[in-house]
C-alpha cells in the first residue's frame, strides 16, 4: 500500500475518533439534562402530592403516628 494511502487512512481513523469523542460528550450532556429534568419532575410530583394529601404534606409515618394516638 502506498504511503499516501496509509496517511489518508490514518487521517480518516483520527477523524472518526474525534467525531466519536464529540458524540460521547454530546450524549453525556443530554444525559445530564435528562437526569436534571427527571429530578425536577419527581420533586414537583412529590411536592404536589404532599400538598394535596390529607396529611398536609406530612410523611406517612407522621400521619400514622398522629392517627394512632
Amino acid at each position: 500500500m502506498p504511503v499516501h494511502q496509509v496517511c489518508t487512512l490514518l487521517r480518516a481513523v483520527a477523524r472518526i475518533g474525534d467525531q466519536r469523542q464529540e458524540h460521547v460528550a454530546h450524549l453525556r450532556t443530554v444525559e445530564d439534562q435528562v437526569e436534571a429534568r427527571a429530578a425536577s419532575t419527581i420533586d414537583t410530583v412529590v411536592t404536589a402530592f404532599a400538598a394535596s394529601s390529607s396529611g398536609g404534606g406530612k410523611s406517612i409515618s407522621a400521619r400514622r403516628a398522629a392517627s394512632s394516638g
